[in-house]
């Protein structure tokens, strides 16, 4: 479920399993959203910058969040540094997501990097390692025995450039 977030009449809290999504492209968010809104139980948020990414964890605590690297007014490396500042965040796992992952983080980091486009398979299964207890109950129901007890997710298509070809094309012919 999408929660809005509003600054004037919000207070400190951690919704159950609560996932902050970084993104700037409206389109590459909506099929994040919608994909977390399938797969798992997270309460997900939705913000286009790291300046609101900053306001909202001022009430909310996410468990978890993801990170594009090219945001406006400040990158995701920027932005994680001032998330990681703050004192209730300092271990919560951060994923920056990216075309183009910068040189630097070629250097020992405590970001977790995935290279657009990437599998949403692929999103899934480090968000289960990275949160295994909270997803735990989801993925538990929609495994099957002959799967060996691994995740079936019921997404299609499974990649994140399929999903925004086929979000494109929708719009075309609305």
């Amino acid at each position: 479920m999408k929660e809005t977030y509003d600054t004037k009449t919000a207070q400190k809290r951690s919704v159950a399993t609560t996932v902050l999504v970084v993104e700037d492209d409206a389109d590459i968010g909506e099929v994040l959203i919608q994909t977390f809104e399938m797969e798992t139980p997270f309460q997900i948020l939705l913000v286009p910058d790291g300046f609101q990414a900053l306001m909202v964890v001022r009430t909310i605590i996410p468990q978890l969040i993801l990170l594009d690297y090219l945001l406006p007014g400040m990158d995701g490396l920027e932005c994680a540094q001032h998330l990681r500042a703050i004192k209730s965040l300092e271990h919560v796992p951060m994923i920056l997501m990216s075309a183009h992952l910068p040189k630097q983080l070629l250097e020992p980091s405590d970001l977790i990097t995935l290279e657009k486009p990437f599998e949403l398979d692929t999103l899934l299964n480090l968000v289960k390692e990275l949160l295994p207890q909270e997803i735990e109950d989801k993925t538990a129901s929609l495994s099957s025995s002959s799967m060996g007890g691994k995740p079936r997710f019921l997404h299609q298509p499974s990649n994140l450039q399929g999903s925004l070809d086929k979000r494109k094309r929708h719009a075309q012919a609305s």
